[in-house]
C-alpha cells in the first residue's frame, strides 16, 4: 500500500458513542494523535441515535404536546388531550439528535480529533483498514487501538421482523403513525419506557414480561408504585408470561404467550435485550 492512503496516529477509535467519544476526547487533552472511526452515517453512536437520547426526547414531546403533567394538576380544566402524530415527534426527535452531533463534532475538531466515516477493519494488530460508503479504502496505524462499537437491538432468527409491524427499538423510531394497539415483549428498561410513553398517547399496549415484576432490578417498592400508575390505565401488564411464538398474520401482529393466549396488535416490539 502506499503512503498517500496511509495514516499515523497514538490511538484509534473504533465506534463514536459516549464510550468512543470519552476515550478519543481524553487521549488528545493529553497531546495524542487520535482518530475515531464510525460506521454509520450520523456521530454518536446508539446513545444519541437510536437508543437513550431519542426514548427520552419522545417522553418529554409525549409529555409536552399531551399536556400530561397540567391535566394531572388541572385535571378539571385542562381540555381534552391532543392529537398528536409521529411527524410532530420525529421532528422534535431529529432537532434533539442533530443538536447533540453538532456537539459532539465540535468537541472532537476542538480536541483535534480525526473523524472517519466507514466500516472498520483489522489489517493487523496496529493497522486498521477503514471502507467508505463509495468503496474507497484507507489504512490507519495506531500504537493503540480501542474497541468501543457498543450494541444493538437483539433480533432473533425466529422474529420475522419487518420493521412495519414487527419491530425492534431502532425500528420503532420510524413509524409513520401512531399504532391503536401495541404489543410489547419485554419488561425491562426499553419495554416499560416505550410502554408508557404510547400509553400516554392513548395506544392500548399489553406489556409482556416474563419476570415476576417490572424493572426487576428496582426495589419492589418503586416497580409498584410505576405499575399502579400507568399513563390512563393504558397498559395491560402481564407478568411471569412468556412468547413461544411471534408471527404476522393478515395485517396484525400475533403473539401466542407461553399459557395458551393469542395475542393481536397494530404493532409488536420487540425488546428482549
Amino acid at each position: 500500500m502506499s503512503s498517500e492512503n496511509s495514516f499515523i496516529y497514538d490511538f484509534i477509535v473504533i465506534g463514536s458513542g459516549p464510550a468512543g467519544f470519552s476515550a478519543a476526547i481524553e487521549a488528545a487533552q493529553y497531546g495524542s494523535r487520535v482518530a475515531v472511526i464510525e460506521m454509520e452515517d450520523e456521530i454518536g453512536g446508539v446513545c444519541i441515535n437510536t437508543g437513550t437520547f431519542p426514548s427520552k426526547t419522545l417522553r418529554e414531546a409525549v409529555l409536552q404536546l399531551t399536556g400530561f403533567y397540567p391535566k394531572q394538576i388541572y385535571r378539571r380544566i385542562w381540555p381534552e388531550r391532543p392529537i398528536v402524530s409521529m411527524e410532530q415527534l420525529r421532528e422534535r426527535l431529529n432537532a434533539v439528535r442533530a443538536e447533540e452531533r453538532r456537539i459532539i463534532r465540535y468537541q472532537l475538531d476542538q480536541a483535534g480529533v480525526t473523524l472517519y466515516y466507514g466500516a472498520a477493519s483489522f489489517v493487523s494488530a496496529k493497522q486498521v483498514s477503514v471502507e467508505s460508503s463509495d468503496g474507497r479504502v484507507i489504512f490507519l496505524d495506531g500504537r493503540y487501538v480501542i474497541i468501543a462499537t457498543g450494541s444493538k437491538p437483539r433480533r432473533p432468527a425466529d422474529i420475522p421482523f419487518d420493521d412495519e409491524i414487527i419491530l425492534d427499538s431502532k425500528s420503532l423510531l420510524d413509524l409513520r403513525e401512531i399504532p391503536k394497539t401495541l404489543i410489547i415483549i419485554g419488561g425491562g428498561v426499553i419495554g416499560s419506557e416505550y410502554a408508557t410513553i404510547f400509553a400516554a398517547l392513548g395506544v392500548k399496549v399489553t406489556l409482556l414480561d416474563m419476570g415476576g415484576k417490572l424493572l426487576k432490578f428496582l426495589d419492589s417498592e418503586i416497580s409498584d408504585h410505576l405499575k399502579n400508575n400507568f399513563p390512563y390505565g393504558n397498559i395491560r401488564y402481564l407478568s411471569g408470561t412468556g412468547c413461544r411464538r411471534i408471527s404476522l398474520q393478515y395485517g396484525e401482529a400475533v403473539a401466542e404467550t407461553d399459557n395458551g393466549s393469542v395475542l393481536r396488535g397494530d404493532r409488536l416490539l420487540f425488546a428482549l435485550g
